[in-house]
């Protein structure tokens, strides 16, 4: 795609269009593609024949939204990407801290599709707003880091403290 303008299947089609315009004779199969960030899951559903699924999970910085991700029931597979809840889309300019932005609502899809018999989950990493490793993402799927005895909730940061992982 061409990010903020033409999605990968409108990228598509007006390289059809172009290549139309010089060979009218030729015979063209638009097979949009994606690179792993925000348009993947888009483009693995079109092809595959997903259908799309909503959850609620957390921006990162903690609001609250409505996510979604493609599922394919007959092989219990979910298609994610990493920016539909920790992504760079999610936050205005003046809001973009990689320190401060969580994985934490990558984790609640995963959860989610997981509650609803997933037994394999694609997860496209691009595009994301956070810097946190997957401490977000592992902090919502259960997993506790201590410091000492000082359970680490916050920023990333604070994983130079980390002594103990639960």
């Amino acid at each position: 795609k061409f990010k903020g303008t033409l999605n990968a299947r409108e990228v598509a089609q007006n390289v059809a269009k172009g290549l139309l315009d010089v060979l009218p004779d030729a015979q063209i199969e638009i097979v949009p593609m994606a690179d792993g960030g925000e348009g993947t899951a888009e483009a693995i559903c079109e092809a595959r024949g997903c259908s799309w699924l909503a959850c609620k999970a957390h921006d990162p910085l903690g609001r609250e939204i409505d996510a979604r991700y493609g599922w394919m029931d007959q092989e219990k597979l979910a298609v994610m990407e990493m920016s539909e809840a920790a992504g760079m889309r999610r936050l205005s300019q003046n809001e973009r801290d990689p320190i401060r932005a969580t994985t934490f609502g990558v984790g609640e899809m995963i959860l989610d599709a997981t509650k609803r018999g997933a037994e394999e989950i694609f997860i496209g990493l691009g595009g994301s707003a956070t810097n946190d490793g997957g401490f977000g993402m592992a902090r919502a799927m259960g997993y506790r880091f201590f410091a000492g005895e000082t359970e680490l909730t916050g920023a990333a940061t604070e994983l130079q403290s980390l002594t103990k992982i639960e």
